[in-house]
């Protein structure tokens, strides 16, 4: 008999950790487990990477809105779904904290009847698939998966934490994250453990040979950046510093794959610098890798990460790096021998750029250096032999 694994995320569009759950579900044995997807709502960019044994579920419905719920319970004759859901959302729209916001839509959602070996909150860890795995689903092991940096919902879980008390193993992607953890909340420390994301490495390098990539004849320093274009992804800071470069004479072209809600007000930066012509926005690109194989530089210049996917792929591609000083930015590099590791500031990437520039030997010292480490990359066998009946549940 098949192994029953559930696995709550939000919604399947284009991020890091939406990224290391397809990988990770690619690696699990078909032939061996049975698969259900909890979403919050279908579609993404990256719905369609879902395997196709992979049973998907949506949390909330196929219903478009609230009325629709109303009348699909009215016409069945539910009329106590009827109540709840109103009830409900009345409280839902009248409250301001998200966590009870969250507590309000899980009760007019019906409780799933399957049972589980292991059912798995796949997200950052103050959101909705923690209170629905744990009020919803029936498992025998309870998982949390922390993608995120934890100091950024510091004023959020203290709401969870008696949720994060139901749950068997706390996952954390990277050291940093594991240790900020177990600080904050020392009586969870028995439960938690690395398990850094898991990573396709031979899909990748295939990826790296397919589809488009850079073809705007351009002739200088080509810069790459991919992430969503938000302010914990510093994003906000290219245009000053491709205006530095651009005023001491340096030929380069910094491209930004991904999509995000500052890209309209960075975009209307570049225009005001007149930087059209050094700054591209490319858009969400589900296969980006053939950009990561032909760029001269990546950059990342994020404030917050938990682990970053997208600086794990550009070490595959043995590019040189320069990386913002996020806490786990040391887990990832080592400075001045696979890459450059510099504070947020304009002037400290400006500098590091321009050193990338000028020094050739520097660079090919940190490609050569980065051929020689190994990515962090667990094991999906981690993961699976919870699934065994003599696991400790530790509660």
């Amino acid at each position: 008999m098949k192994k029953k694994i559930a696995i709550i995320t939000r919604q399947m569009v284009s991020g890091g950790i939406e990224k290391s759950l397809i990988d990770m579900l690619e690696s699990i044995p078909s032939e061996k487990y049975d698969v259900t997807l909890y979403v919050m709502a279908s579609g993404g960019e990256f719905y369609q990477f879902i395997p196709n044994w992979v049973r998907v579920k949506n949390i909330f419905g196929v219903e478009n809105s609230i009325k629709e719920k109303i009348f699909k319970a009215l016409k069945e004759g539910r009329f106590i779904q009827v109540f709840k859901i109103i009830y409900y959302m009345f409280l839902y729209k009248i409250n301001k904290s998200v966590f009870k916001q969250e507590e309000y839509l899980a009760k007019i959602m019906p409780k799933d009847n399957n049972h589980y070996d292991i059912a798995i909150s796949y997200h950052v860890p103050a959101s909705f698939p923690v209170i629905y795995n744990i009020k919803y689903i029936k498992s025998d092991k309870k998982i949390a998966w922390i993608h995120s940096d934890i100091e950024k919902y510091t004023d959020y879980m203290n709401m969870y934490l008696e949720y994060y008390k139901e749950f068997d193993k706390i996952f954390c992607v990277s050291f940093s994250v594991l240790e900020k953890f177990n600080k904050m909340y020392p009586h969870l420390s028995n439960k938690t453990e690395i398990f850094y994301n898991i990573i396709n490495y031979n899909k990748i390098y295939k990826l790296g040979n397919e589809g488009e990539t850079f073809d705007d004849g351009f002739s200088g320093t080509r810069i790459l950046t991919v992430g969503r274009i938000t302010e914990e992804k510093g994003f906000n800071i290219i245009p000053d510093v491709v205006e530095m470069l651009i005023r001491e004479g340096y030929n380069i072209r910094w491209y930004c794959i991904g999509e995000g809600e500052l890209r309209d007000k960075i975009e209307d930066n570049v225009k005001e610098k007149k930087l059209k012509n050094n700054i591209v926005f490319l858009g969400t690109k589900l296969n980006p890798y053939p950009y990561f194989k032909d760029c001269d530089i990546y950059v990342q210049p994020s404030i917050h990460e938990g682990y970053c996917i997208t600086l794990a792929e550009a070490k595959l591609f043995k590019k040189p790096i320069i990386s913002t000083n996020f806490s786990t930015a040391k887990e990832h590099l080592i400075n001045e021998e696979t890459g450059l590791i510099v504070s947020f500031s304009k002037y400290e990437i400006y500098k590091g750029i321009k050193r990338l520039i000028n020094d050739k030997n520097l660079c090919n010292n940190l490609e050569k250096n980065l051929s020689n480490k190994k990515i962090h990359n667990n094991n999906i066998e981690k993961l699976l032999r919870l699934c065994k009946n003599d696991c400790d549940r530790g509660r």
